[in-house]
């Protein structure tokens, strides 16, 4: 460390202290260049957030979900990239985990379920229809006591109907307090938005979280159509994922169709609706007009 002056010093000694109880767990946490780095840019990113939403950094991507029995489009999720000025177009696995993990995840949240809701609104005006649209929504914005009550304030303040908003729950979010989130996801219900289990599937408690909250649309996880051509135990689950969602009346999505082998799968097992690059990549809405409104039109 003789290139480094004390200054860098004393930053890579906190730095490792904070690994060593935060991430780790281990007493003795050396520190390279590339984990400096990483942490500059977590940093960076953590500074911007104001800035990007003050500046619409944030841009909403819509993913089409196709019946494939039709090929019609059905509805869309919502996705967020950041178009950073400096460092270019950031992922979601580049800044929502890191965003949860110190407590803003609410406000990019915010941001997303009211760009999607006034979008929702301008196409009701300008079309006459809506397709329903997806967000995530974090275990932390589900909690958060004011969500209920301002998300209905904002639904009613853009005349958006209920149904039009489809707000998608991550499987792995239930994992505690699988009873708080029932009650919450019910009052939600009983208002008239749907429900969708994200990442069906990739968890272990996905059967015992189905016995306890009613969901209204099941989302298969992409890692089970991966290989599913030489996978049976893959297959076995899909098809059992299918039959259990018929039997409790739920519409069942499957998400990461990337090959035509996996859709040809999934309509010949009774499949109703897909999302994924191969059906179609995801659209900036100008795009998504195109495809979808003025066609209809």
């Amino acid at each position: 460390q003789k290139d480094k002056n004390p200054s860098q010093l004393i930053e890579q000694a906190i730095l490792a202290c904070s690994m060593s109880m935060t991430e780790t767990n281990e007493y003795l946490v050396v520190i390279d260049e590339k984990m400096r780095m990483r942490e500059e840019r977590n940093n960076k990113l953590l500074n911007d957030l104001t800035k990007a939403i003050d500046n619409n950094e944030f841009k909403i991507y819509y993913q089409p979900k196709f019946d494939i029995q039709s090929n019609k489009i059905i509805g869309a999720e919502a996705l967020l990239r950041w178009d950073h000025p400096e460092l270019g177009i950031v992922e979601p696995r580049d800044f929502i985990p890191l965003f949860e993990k110190h407590g803003e995840i609410v406000r990019v949240d915010k941001f997303v379920r009211s760009a999607v809701i006034k979008q929702l609104s301008k196409w009701k005006n300008k079309y006459g229809f809506v397709l329903p649209i997806s967000v995530n929504v974090s275990r932390a914005d589900v909690l958060d006591q004011t969500f209920e009550y301002s998300l209905n304030v904002l639904m009613d303040e853009y005349d958006v109907d209920r149904d039009s908003l489809i707000i998608e729950i991550n499987e792995n979010s239930l994992v505690d307090n699988v009873n708080q989130f029932a009650s919450i996801l019910k009052r939600l219900r009983s208002h008239g938005y749907k429900i969708e289990l994200d990442d069906f599937g990739n968890g272990y408690l996905s059967l015992k979280i189905l016995s306890l909250v009613t969901f209204d649309v099941l989302k298969i996880d992409g890692t089970l159509l991966e290989n599913i051509e030489n996978s049976e135990k893959n297959a076995l689950f899909v098809k059992i994922v299918i039959g259990l969602s018929k039997n409790l009346d739920t519409f069942v999505i499957a998400e990461g169709v990337e090959t035509e082998k996996q859709l040809d799968f999934l309509k010949e097992v009774g499949c109703s609706c897909a999302q994924g690059f191969y059906l179609s990549k995801p659209l900036l809405v100008n795009e998504f007009e195109d495809l979808i409104f003025k066609k209809e039109k």
